[in-house]
């Protein structure tokens, strides 16, 4: 490696540890770039109930969180935004956005095709999940 090759590896390594020093919170600004569904325009949200089998034949509906409308876009595929999502909910422990429905304790999301776009489903375990995820949802479309 040349001189020149090293000087650049070091300014490169010392220009993306320098970003977020270490114990340092990163900005409003950074933590609102952190939430997936910044990129994208949300059109529609709603309430997600599921169906939940308690024995016996006796089914439940439980109030479970949001579910919310990606339009299509050209190269938008199901696969990328469940890939994208898994590793926004992976990466989430570390940096949170406090506007972020995938970022409330405990969420999962699953995508499913559309015809005219995607329906993301985000869902908690509790009540209170449930209910912070909607509201966050909802902040999308306002």
């Amino acid at each position: 490696m040349s001189l020149r090759q090293t000087f650049i590896s070091f300014a490169v390594a010392a220009l993306s540890t320098a970003a977020f020093p270490a114990g340092a919170a990163p900005s409003a600004e950074a933590q609102r770039s952190f939430c997936m569904f910044e990129s994208f325009k949300v059109t529609t949200v709603g309430s997600l109930y599921t169906t939940e089998h308690q024995g016996r034949g006796a089914d439940v509906s439980r109030f479970a969180g949001a579910r919310v409308f990606l339009p299509a876009q050209p190269g938008l595929t199901p696969e990328w935004i469940q890939a994208n999502l898994a590793r926004h909910i992976a990466e989430g422990k570390a940096v949170q956005a406090p506007s972020c429905p995938l970022d409330v304790a405990g969420a999962t999301a699953t995508v499913t095709s559309a015809g005219t776009g995607f329906w993301i489903e985000i869902t908690a375990k509790n009540n209170d999940g449930a209910k912070e995820i909607l509201a966050r949802a909802l902040a999308l479309v306002r």
